[in-house]
């Protein structure tokens, strides 16, 4: 008796055709369902929104209107942010600040009156979750 079949594959103690095809049937069903499975379960989290995955995860609840919901807020987190960056003095020469609301993200700028030289604050911050997209200052 030979260990190994002509195509190369380990012949165990005892197995014979009927049963090698029978495993590898099994092993194949078993890939096909674990692809199956997992193509059904990319496909429902592509559905979800971003808030039904945060709450599905355990995380804390996002308000429907956002973590910044309005105006007032987005100048309060604007300024506390900037503050730590640029200082106080800096920041209060520059109100009041402009804010506008552009696809879902907070744009707030500083102010600099016409007869004045330099440049102005920039922060971008995401209405939905708050995270803060870009910080600059002009010259």
């Amino acid at each position: 008796m030979q260990p190994y079949y002509s195509d190369g594959i380990y012949v165990a103690a005892g197995w014979n055709d009927p049963m090698r095809y029978f495993i590898t049937f099994l092993i194949l069903c078993a890939v096909t369902l674990f692809n199956l499975l997992s193509a059904t379960l990319v496909s429902a989290q592509e559905k979800l929104s971003e808030n039904e995955i945060v709450r599905m995860n355990g995380s804390s609840h996002i308000p429907e209107k956002g973590v910044i919901p309005d105006e007032q807020t987005a100048k309060k987190v604007a300024e506390a942010i900037l503050v730590s960056i640029y200082g106080q003095e800096a920041i209060e020469r520059q109100k009041p600040f402009r804010v506008v609301l552009l696809c879902n993200i907070w744009i707030v700028t500083g102010y600099l009156p016409p007869d004045q030289l330099g440049g102005v604050f920039r922060i971008e911050i995401a209405k939905q979750d708050g995270h803060v997209i870009q910080v600059m200052h002009g010259k």
